[in-house]
């Protein structure tokens, strides 16, 4: 018995408008969307207990999975989708902290990246009252500055890491994390400010560069969901399992 399955005609339209509408959208952008499941694919894989900084790492690879389709949905229908970036800004920003903060084993150095994040919020917030950082051609101040302090927290990172002789940095998932990191936020810098380029030539290539970091950093993020993590490599406390001394 044959069974025909019946769409209605105007869910069918909205299929074929889809479709067409990611037909047109370059090949690195349909890279970019793949990437962004990858980490939480990943994670899924692992099938293992996290530590609180795996932990915040899903969670931020979630949340930019989401703000990844919301933004494909309100291009489908041409809405600015502005506030989409401060979503991305203060959640990246509070939670890789977060992350850098688990790794510190200085009392005071912990304290000091916690109490980055609340200032921050402050910063974001009197930017925004001074500026509307959503309107096109703005200057991307608040993101720009995240992207600075976050870039110089994680190549630090990094060099404790590869100055650690007890860490095999590319079997640590700290290391993945930092990498990727320093990658988008390093790479991005210029182009989070890059209000002036609004509808100039060089914008699509400009933001083809920036497409292309995210998918390196959804790339080094998924790494570090595979690796094991520290709590697993040795008998210590979670809490001080992720500790760099």
């Amino acid at each position: 018995m044959n069974t025909i399955i019946y769409f209605p005609h105007i869910f069918r339209a909205v299929f074929e408008k889809l479709a067409a509408f990611l037909a047109q959208a370059p090949g690195i952008i349909h890279i970019s969307w793949i990437s962004s499941f990858l980490p939480l694919a990943a994670a899924t894989r692992a099938g293992r207990l996290f530590t609180r900084g795996k932990q915040a790492l899903l969670l931020l690879c979630l949340i930019d999975m989401l703000c990844e389709i919301t933004a494909l949905g309100y291009a489908f229908f041409r809405e600015p989708n502005g506030w989409l970036i401060h979503v991305l800004t203060l959640s990246e920003f509070s939670l890789l902290m977060l992350i850098f903060s688990y790794w510190e084993a200085n009392p005071n150095r912990r304290k000091y990246l916690r109490w980055s994040i609340p200032v921050f919020w402050a910063v974001w917030l009197l930017i925004n009252l001074a500026v509307n950082e959503s309107a096109p051609g703005q200057l991307n101040y608040s993101r720009a500055i995240a992207a600075i302090i976050l870039a110089l927290i994680a190549g630090y990172m990094l060099y404790r890491l590869a100055v650690n002789p007890l860490i095999v940095p590319s079997r640590d998932y700290r290391f993945w994390v930092a990498l990727g990191a320093l990658l988008y936020f390093g790479g991005n810098i210029f182009i989070f400010a890059q209000g002036f380029l609004a509808n100039s030539p060089v914008q699509a290539l400009v933001w083809q560069f920036h497409v292309g970091f995210n998918i390196l950093r959804n790339l080094a993020f998924t790494a570090a969901m595979l690796c094991r993590s520290p709590r697993e490599d040795r008998m210590e406390t979670a809490a001080g399992a992720e500790r760099l001394v």
